[in-house]
């Protein structure tokens, strides 16, 4: 994650005081302009939006775009900062863009109603955010008893679409201060995730330690302490704790917050928390890629307006949707690259105006705000179903091929396979559009598709040659195949891009098997079954994760009721027609080896550096941390000292072998 810009921050002036001092704080609650705010210039532009576009939460304001060239602002409450030399101003906001030039968006300041003095300004030519944003503001409206700040939206007015605004904070930053501004875990999981978010530290202190607590309710705590980091004011930080979220499926609220910086207690701590809402699900849950069908055309004015904004936005998401576009025959002349075959799908939707989307099926209106919320909801969909496509070109020929794989019984669906070009530019029509993307070229067999009934677990197989000399290609090496299900009701349930002379991978062997994040000793990728002991003490289920190989399989797993009981760890191939399977034995502590284990010491700990092992010698010695991370590599040690001290602080694993036996000791290590 970018680190969020701010302007020149010197707190050396400032105080360190208990309580921050918090002049503004705006959550856009109502449904109108709060009480004390006020616009100027194309007022009627701003408005309050129940969205939650800014990462916030609903209702936020909102900016709309105009045909116009002037300077809007919204304008603050007047604050009292006498005797104050420095204050923060925090926000959450996104910027839709439009046209991707002529305007500018920022933050402003001013003092006795006088001049607007620009304290942040970015000038878009993309969308930005969601995002949080922190601007120091030190100039000489600080210090004032009528400080005011505005955001202001200057230039062309119509070069932007939308600007969402939410959280709005003006304060004086205490000394030891962070927010935990997201938890980035998916909503979704399968088998075991790591426990991820961002914090940003609020405060004018660098934060060089810091610890972060999570669970769910009823649940186990679990704490995690990052040592060796610098935050700077107003920097934010990516967090991935230790310890793995692994609970049987079902949904949890997951909790997770910040509870030490730098060793002691955040000042602040009513923003240190954030709660998710996290469901486990039972079987492979498939990615679905949100397909957008876009039907444009190059004498379309409206077309471009869209199209300036959508653009952009398809960008920024590459390689989490996939996209066609149909050029439609009107408004007359129409487009050059009409094809009847668009035509087709023109009918099967009823399109009768251009520009025209659907999303997986469904109509989605023609504004970058609505793709992005139809994104937001799609992109949490399962797909249940895989799809492996390839294709390679000879002369004018293509050959497709595909392999799908359904993890559910599917009837009634219909495949479509399309090629399309990814650019094109002698299309160019009256609109001022002059290049077009994803432009679709051939629908192969034809725009019918073809009718298939999936089978939960049994591979459905798809090859097909096609001619393109008589279609409008204008650079052979500039093509792509999307290929996409469509059940009856017009959904589409699975699309992917196919992949140009790529070669499946058929391995379905595993390198690596992990139970509780420590890998199985002397795995072998073909040996297929393993006995594992849990650890002393431990009686329920542990998370086991597995590392493919070669390509990228898809790994299923299917753990038992309770322990002792079998894990079994299903590996389809990257070509989705092999599977192997892997079987891991979960096994009660049976303490056969405990007086191997009893008549080893390890001291001091915790240890700042230096392990003592006695009890044992010329041992073959493993040291793993807490991710499962081999430190020490099976080494004979021959004496009874480990050093770490160049390890990080936290915890460590030292398996110890010996004449067959095995012990495992933790410990912590505090430099």
């Amino acid at each position: 994650m970018k680190k969020l810009y701010f302007l020149l921050l010197t707190f050396l002036s400032i105080s360190v005081v208990v309580n921050a001092q918090v002049f503004i704080d705006e959550s856009f609650d109502d449904t109108s302009i709060p009480d004390g705010w006020s616009l100027d210039g194309a007022a009627n532009q701003w408005g309050i939006s129940a969205s939650i576009y800014a990462g916030g939460t609903a209702p936020e304001a909102r900016f709309t775009h105009i045909t116009t060239t002037n300077t809007s602002r919204f304008i603050s409450p007047e604050s009292d900062l006498t005797g104050y030399s420095s204050v923060m101003l925090s926000f959450k906001h996104k910027v839709f863009d439009n046209l991707g030039a002529g305007y500018s968006v920022g933050v402003a300041t001013r003092s006795g109603g006088g001049d607007w003095n620009i304290a942040w300004e970015v000038m878009p030519d993309v969308n930005i955010g969601p995002e949080g944003k922190i601007v120091a503001i030190e100039n000489d409206d600080v210090g004032q008893s009528d400080f005011q700040f505005c955001f202001v939206v200057d230039g062309n007015l119509n070069g932007i679409s939308y600007w969402y605004l939410d959280d709005v904070k003006l304060f004086v930053p205490l000394d030891i201060d962070a927010e935990m501004i997201e938890i980035t875990t998916n909503n979704s999981v399968y088998n075991a995730a790591e426990v991820t978010g961002t914090i940003k530290n609020v405060g004018v202190s660098t934060i060089t330690e810091l610890e972060i607590k999570w669970h769910v309710p009823t649940g186990e705590l679990y704490t995690t302490t990052f040592s060796d980091i610098s935050i700077g004011s107003a920097e934010s930080y990516d967090f991935v704790c230790e310890d793995l979220f692994f609970y049987p499926p079902g949904d949890y609220e997951l909790e997770v917050w910040i509870s030490k910086l730098n060793g002691t207690d955040d000042m602040n701590p009513d923003d240190n928390s954030a709660t998710k809402e996290i469901t486990v699900v039972e079987s492979l849950n498939v990615y679905r890629f949100p397909f957008f069908e876009e039907f444009t055309s190059s004498t379309c004015p409206p077309c471009a307006g869209f199209n300036n904004g959508f653009v952009p936005w398809c960008s920024d998401h590459e390689g989490e949707i996939t996209l066609l576009k149909y050029q439609m025959s009107w408004p007359v002349p129409g487009d050059p690259y009409y094809t009847a075959e668009g035509g087709v799908r023109r009918t099967y939707y009823g399109v009768n105006t251009v520009p025209d989307l659907f999303g997986n099926g469904g109509d989605v209106s023609t504004s970058v705000p609505a793709v992005n919320n139809f994104f937001n909801q799609a992109s949490q969909l399962p797909g249940y179903i895989s799809i492996a496509g390839a294709y390679s070109l000879t002369g004018t020929v293509m050959d497709i091929n595909a392999n799908i794989l359904p993890y559910q019984d599917f009837s009634n669906l219909t495949l479509y396979v399309a090629v399309f070009e990814y650019e094109t530019t002698q299309n160019t029509g009256s609109n001022g559009e002059t290049e077009f993307e994803n432009v679709m070229m051939k629908m192969v067999p034809n725009a019918s598709g073809s009718a298939v009934n999936l089978n939960n677990g049994e591979l459905y197989e798809f090859s097909q040659s096609v001619d393109l000399a008589a279609t409008n290609v204008e650079e052979w090496d500039d093509l792509g195949v999307v290929f996409f299900l469509q059940s009856g009701n017009k959904e589409i349930h699975q699309s992917t891009y196919g992949l140009e002379d790529y070669v499946y991978s058929n391995d379905a062997r595993l390198s690596e098997i992990r139970v509780s994040n420590i890998p199985i000793v002397d795995f072998d990728p073909d040996v297929t079954e393993y006995n594992v002991e849990l650890a002393e003490g431990e009686t329920v289920i542990v998370p086991v994760t597995a590392t493919p190989f070669a390509g990228n399989p898809s790994i299923t797993y299917d753990y038992p009721d309770e322990v002792p009981g079998s894990v079994i760890v299903t590996v389809r191939a990257e070509d989705l027609s092999t599977t192997n399977s892997y079987t891991v034995n979960l096994t009660l502590y049976t303490g056969i080896d405990d007086s191997f284990a009893q008549s080893i010491q390890i001291f001091p700990n915790p240890t700042s550096g230096m392990v003592f092992i006695n009890g044992v010698d010329d041992a073959e010695i493993s040291v793993y941390d807490i991710s499962g991370k081999l430190i020490i590599n099976n080494s004979v040690i021959d004496g009874n000292t480990i050093d770490l001290s160049s390890q990080s602080n936290g915890i460590y694993l030292i398996k110890i072998r010996k004449d067959g036996a095995i012990a495992t000791k933790k410990i912590s290590l505090n430099k």
